[in-house]
């Protein structure tokens, strides 16, 4: 008899590590009510292909079959699609010999620990080497779960102390305007010296580097969170250019060749860069949902903070 749960995803093929031929076909079942967002319902999953370390390498979302009665939310409804690889993932599967991971979750929930999601670990056939995978590889693959949940707590509280920094710094340029006209500025505080010193560019960035390594696990599965990167979600990447002026951010999606400008803090569409194709009115309220989380709007404000033009 086949279980459906009512709280979560079930992903019911294939079984997890499996080996698979790619493409292969997955299907299970979700909850109506986990698709309301608001009013309505979105039937779709957000789907993410993660590689051993947990690093998200595409995104895209799958259909889920429609209700037939939305007045039942307790009704279980199925999905089924086929997955593939494109070509930009053939060197990622060669350096995982074939083990992958996909990641399934309810559009518009936070990443956070109580996020419904659902993994399926597969080993793609074609990509495992003739004489088996390395023990590395293999161990990274059966705590997947695990250490992605990990990172994403981690990255939270690294976005947190990282904008105390910076909050703390913004404090101090304005305390150094203060002084400017003073006769002379009393450095005896080795404190306050340290933060001068870090303010004119002299001498090496103790603090941030001691963050840094605290969590060097999380920034290296985080990729490029400290060059910008606050979130990603649905396939989209939220980034805060350290190079650009005023208050915006983008929302980026290479599939889709969309670079969108995205003001802050009201969360609002400003304008395109560069971009083929446009986000539709749906997915801009999605967004705007993702940052209404405390957790995710704190990450991008921290993301500003660290910007020059944000400390003069």
């Amino acid at each position: 008899m086949l279980f459906h749960n009512n709280n979560t995803i079930v992903i019911i093929k294939p079984k997890p590590y499996t080996k698979v031929d790619a493409p292969f076909m997955v299907s299970g079942t979700v909850p109506l009510r986990l698709l309301k967002v608001g009013d309505n319902f979105d039937y779709r999953l957000s789907l993410d292909l993660l590689e051993v370390t947990g690093r998200i390498i595409s995104g895209r979302t799958v259909d889920i079959m429609r209700a037939s009665n939305e007045q039942n939310e307790n009704q279980i409804l199925n999905f089924s699609f086929l997955f593939g690889f494109s070509e930009a993932n053939i060197g990622f599967m060669i350096k995982s010999q074939g083990r992958m991971t996909l990641c399934l979750s309810v559009i518009g929930h936070t990443r956070n620990t109580d996020w419904i999601e659902a993994y399926l670990p597969v080993i793609v056939s074609q990509f495992e080497p003739s004489d088996g995978a390395d023990r590395r590889i293999i161990k990274q693959h059966k705590t997947i779960k695990r250490r992605v949940r990990q990172y994403r707590r981690n990255s939270v509280k690294y976005a947190e102390e990282l904008g105390k920094i910076y909050l703390r710094r913004e404090k101090i340029f304005e305390e150094n305007r203060r002084i400017e006209s003073e006769p002379y500025c009393d450095l005896c505080d080795d404190k306050f010296a340290d933060e001068i010193f870090w303010m004119i560019g002299d001498g090496e960035d103790k603090e941030i580097r001691l963050l840094n390594e605290k969590y060097k696990e999380t920034i290296e599965w985080s990729g490029p969170l400290c060059r910008g990167i606050v979130g990603r979600f649905n396939g989209f990447v939220f980034k805060v250019h350290s190079n650009d002026h005023g208050k915006h951010f983008h929302v980026i999606h290479k599939e889709k060749e969309i670079d969108a400008r995205f003001s802050f803090p009201e969360i609002n569409l400003i304008n395109y860069k560069k971009s083929r194709n446009i986000i539709d009115k749906k997915t801009v309220e999605n967004i705007k949902k993702y940052f209404s989380q405390p957790e995710n709007l704190r990450k991008l404000e921290a993301e500003f903070l660290k910007r020059p033009e944000m400390l003069i």
